[in-house]
């Protein structure tokens, strides 16, 4: 049992790797064309799909709905393919906001005047729409910090709408 145990486990760990890096080219190549097809429609280069301005709103658990504001999201100095500059109406910025490809993901971290951190995480849903999270957490520079928990008034679902706002 011990001996066919290994077998099975290195072809498990091998196919893994496999379709993991499978995924990573895809997004890398995906990348690569649709900027290369953009630079042709837009005109630039490298600008990322969440670039524009988003209306915000928060749906807590209770089933409230908060209109959270407005993302202005603009491609960064040196545009990129999985960074953007993020401001918000409310909370401020510019700060980096982190994308991914596969399906199209966005993370914006803001920090808020009394050291905790408000959380945006989505997906493009499709064009003009963002579909996914937000919660805020205590400071995550200090690492010495208790961590909090998470109230239902500080997290629920996020959309956010383009061209609105």
């Amino acid at each position: 049992m011990h001996k066919s145990f290994r077998p099975r486990a290195f072809a498990f760990a091998l196919v893994a790797m496999v379709v993991i890096g499978m995924a990573l080219f895809r997004c890398q190549n995906g990348a690569a064309t649709s900027s290369t097809t953009r630079a042709t429609v837009h005109g630039r280069s490298g600008q990322n799909k969440f670039v524009g301005r988003w209306s915000s709103q928060i749906k807590k658990a209770s089933g409230h709905v908060t209109n959270d504001g407005v993302l202005d999201i603009s491609d960064t100095t040196e545009p990129s393919a999985d960074e953007v500059s993020v401001v918000h109406s409310v909370r401020g910025g510019p700060v980096t906001g982190y994308t991914m490809c596969y399906p199209d993901r966005i993370e914006i971290q803001i920090s808020l005047s009394d050291g905790r951190v408000a959380h945006y995480n989505g997906i493009l849903a499709n064009g003009s729409r963002i579909e996914g999270h937000f919660f805020v957490t205590g400071n995550p520079q200090s690492h010495h910090a208790r961590k909090r928990l998470v109230t239902d008034e500080e997290s629920g679902t996020w959309t956010a709408q383009a061209g609105s706002g």
